[in-house]
């Protein structure tokens, strides 16, 4: 005749196995799905990371092309300026020359700063995709 310990025992061990494998099954669906949600997430900061990338492209070139258009701008009612000083003389052509030559630089000054603003916030913004990522776990 059977133990009633030893037969408890067995049913034990075993429903404890069963158990053990249930755990064991779905220990690796949540870490194939977590591993799923990560890979999403890394998906998507990879993909905004390019769209704002090709963003600050797209606008660093639209700022460039402002920049030569009012260089060109510049440039141009500068030269009607320098034809109407040829015939006012030498002195007036010099202090002509030397008034093109501050606009240019005031604007430049004026666009290095635009343009160091753009890069900062760029800047700001990839690292909160970075800091956004980190705090998922992503790395």
């Amino acid at each position: 005749m059977a133990d009633p310990i030893s037969s408890d025992n067995k049913r034990y061990e075993q429903a404890r196995i069963q158990q053990e494998r249930a755990n064991d099954r779905q220990l690796k669906v949540l870490k194939y799905k977590n591993k799923m949600e990560v890979d999403r997430s890394v998906a998507f900061s990879s993909d905004q990371k390019d769209k704002l990338d090709k963003d600050y492209d797209v606008a660093l070139t639209t700022q460039q092309a402002q920049h030569e258009a009012k260089l060109n701008e510049v440039r141009e009612q500068n030269m009607q300026a320098l034809e109407a000083a040829r015939s006012d003389g030498e002195e007036e052509l010099s202090k002509v020359k030397a008034r093109y030559a501050e606009q240019i630089s005031r604007y430049k000054d004026q666009n290095e700063k635009h343009l160091e603003a753009m890069r900062r916030d760029y800047q700001k913004q990839e690292v909160n995709i970075t800091s956004r990522a980190e705090k998922k776990g992503i790395t």
